[in-house]
């Protein structure tokens, strides 16, 4: 499933945020709700209720996202941020808050990029405010045309749709002061644009007074512009060389008509002047492109300076590990510290690196490693391919490659026991290493419903689903499943990574970041979906899975679906409880219990302190081609 950013600045818009997150969802809820989104609130620092608001928001919507900035670091140094902070496929670069932009032209320009345009941008053809500022604003974009060297769209803002390609480039450009509708015209994608009526502010008072007008309208022309300092060098050029041609015509008239224009001296002062005040300015004129240059370069001081972020995990670099310092080298060699023929073979040297990976692919469970600008990823010897975050250490994907497989034992059981599963539920599916592998061995009309809270793993796991192709197979939920519906925290830690975020801070010895999300049960989501029946329940939720099952008492009753739980006694007894609890609450329905060892399974009917096995089976007395399964052994051949 595909995503798409939505960046909405803010400064002082308690009166506006409710009403802009109600649209922006509704149009993810209907007609746009075949892609994933984010809505990102980029605070200016606002001295009214606007932060907790959308904070409150962000609490129980985890698709809302909130940066704040430490001050009013000004509109554009604050949309740029919200731009280099989204990670969608597609970003809307600006939706203003106060809804004078309005959100339904989405429509269309998600449609124009589906076409193949890269930019769609909004124009403005009508404008609900005073003519003189409409007059002054067509004055403008006159302007800035006639100057710069590239077509910058008339009445067009930061309304815009642009692909993660442009996205990226305009990034690249790092740009102190960014004029950010000129820097998307720049980079020159195929674009088109959406007419729309630019209305009137209902609520609040606007934040864009005249001088700051003034001031982002200076900033458009000279960031994409040397026409002006030119004009000050041609222009000092001409004064010089005019005062050159007065000074020849005084002297000729001089001799000609023998008389003085002036009195003696005069003339030659007023030449000289003119003449030196003229290589004046065509010297500054040649200073002001060197600084002009210069500028561009040094000013290197932060865009803007954050205080908080609401729903953000950070992302780390995942080829940096794969080629350590080959970055810093590139910056030494652009900065002459570095000769080309050390650059190369120093640079090659640590590239090699890349070599060693080579033997663990040999007799390991991973076929390649692909590798290209925004990712890594591995391709399994059954086809499977997943994206690959070395320094997320615990995730399958990176297990799979360094131990050559994952869990092979729990993965021969799930696929016998799904070969005729209609319906799966993934809970905890993290980045989807099961419900990927069980895809290819279930039916092909089968269904996998997949339950991730956290957003960045979420992220993983939709991107594995794309690039598997089972987006028609696969569905993703952005909540977990709990026997309360609400919001809660979960602790997500930076070491042990995505596969241990829990509900409590499992790892306090770990730097952990907390992240809201969004708890359903799961009866409740059977109701609504109108799921006739689930077959198979897997679920790996780090001492959530009591939980989960007393969530599910109606499904679990009705269906008498298979159970797959891991069940860690150190994470159940953090939630207040003990895996033998488990066990006998599904006894009272049925269910009897098998622990998935090395190449066994046995029967148990309770977990103690001495209990190795952390994975196990739930089968009701009712099935009985399962229990014939466990039975001749066949469960564990494959």
């Amino acid at each position: 499933m595909r995503k798409i950013s939505v960046v909405t600045p803010c400064y002082n818009e308690e009166l506006n945020v409710d009403g802009c997150y109600r649209q922006v969802r509704a149009l993810f809820d209907g007609p746009l709700k075949r892609y994933d989104y984010e809505h990102i609130f980029c605070d200016n620092s606002s001295t009214d209720r606007t932060c907790d608001k959308v904070r409150a928001i962000a609490a129980w919507d985890s698709h809302v996202k909130l940066i704040v900035n430490s001050r009013n670091f000004g509109p554009f140094a604050n949309i740029f941020n919200g731009l280099t902070a989204s990670c969608g496929d597609a970003v809307v670069v600006m939706l203003a808050a106060d809804l004078q932009d309005p959100p339904a032209i989405m429509v269309d320009f998600v449609r124009l990029w589906e076409q193949g345009y890269e930019v769609v941008y909004g124009i403005r053809q009508q404008r609900e405010e005073a003519w003189l500022l409409r007059t002054s604003r067509r004055i403008f974009y006159r302007l800035v045309n006639s100057l710069s060297p590239f077509f910058i769209p008339e009445n067009v803002g930061e309304y815009q749709l642009i692909d993660r390609v442009v996205a990226q480039h305009v990034i690249k450009m790092d740009d102190h002061f960014p004029y950010v509708r000129g820097m998307i015209a720049y980079c020159g994608f195929k674009a088109t644009g959406v007419p729309y009526t630019w209305t009137r502010r209902r609520h609040g008072v606007s934040s864009s007074t005249f001088v700051r007008l003034v001031d982002q309208g200076l900033n458009g022309i000279i960031s994409f512009s040397n026409v002006p300092i030119r004009l000050v060098l041609a222009c000092g050029f001409a004064v010089a060389a005019l005062s050159v041609l007065a000074t020849l015509c005084l002297f000729i008239i001089s001799a000609l008509y023998h008389r003085e224009l002036a009195p003696p001296g005069i003339p030659l002062l007023i030449m000289m002047v003119t003449f030196f005040f003229g290589i004046f300015l065509f010297v500054l004129g040649f200073i002001g492109e060197y600084i002009v240059a210069i500028h561009s370069q040094v000013r290197k001081r932060p865009l803007v300076i954050e205080r908080e972020r609401v729903n953000f995990v950070p992302a780390a670099s995942p080829v940096a590990p794969l080629l350590p310092g080959l970055s810093d080298l590139k910056v030494e060699r652009a900065e002459g510290r570095l000769d080309r023929n050390t650059f190369w073979r120093q640079a090659s040297g640590r590239a090699a690196l890349v070599r060693q990976l080579q033997p663990m692919l040999r007799k390991g469970g991973v076929h390649a490693v692909e590798i290209d600008a925004d990712e890594l990823r591995l391709q399994l010897t059954n086809g499977a391919r997943f994206v690959w975050d070395p320094e997320d250490m615990r995730t399958a994907p990176n297990i799979a490659l360094l131990d050559g497989e994952y869990k092979p034992q729990e993965l021969v059981v799930l696929s016998n026991l799904t070969r005729k599963a209609a319906v799966i539920f993934d809970v905890g599916a993290n980045v989807g290493w099961y419900a990927i592998h069980l895809a290819s061995t279930v039916n092909k009309t089968s269904r996998i419903f997949c339950f991730e809270p956290v957003p960045s793993t979420r992220a993983k796991l939709m991107r594995n689903v794309l690039l598997n192709g089972l987006e028609d197979r696969v569905r993703i939920f952005d909540f977990g499943l709990s026997d309360q519906s609400g919001t809660t925290q979960f602790f997500l830690p930076e070491v042990s990574g995505s596969v241990a975020a829990s509900a409590k801070n499992l790892h306090p010895e770990e730097r952990t970041i907390q992240v809201s999300v969004l708890l359903e049960k799961l009866d409740d989501i059977v109701e609504r979906e109108q799921i006739a029946r689930i077959d198979l329940i897997k679920c790996d939720v780090e001492g959530g899975e009591l939980h989960v099952l007393r969530g599910a008492a109606r499904v679990i009753e009705r269906d008498k679906p298979v159970i797959f739980l891991e069940m860690l006694r150190k994470c159940a007894r953090q939630l207040d409880y003990h895996p033998h609890d488990i066990i006998r609450l599904l006894a009272e329905s049925g269910y009897r219990c098998w622990a998935v060892g090395d190449h066994r399974l046995r029967e148990i009917d309770a977990v103690d302190e001495e209990t190795p096995e952390t994975n196990y089976v739930f089968l009701h007395s009712d099935r009985r081609d399962e229990l014939a399964a466990i039975a001749d052994g066949s469960i564990l051949s494959f």
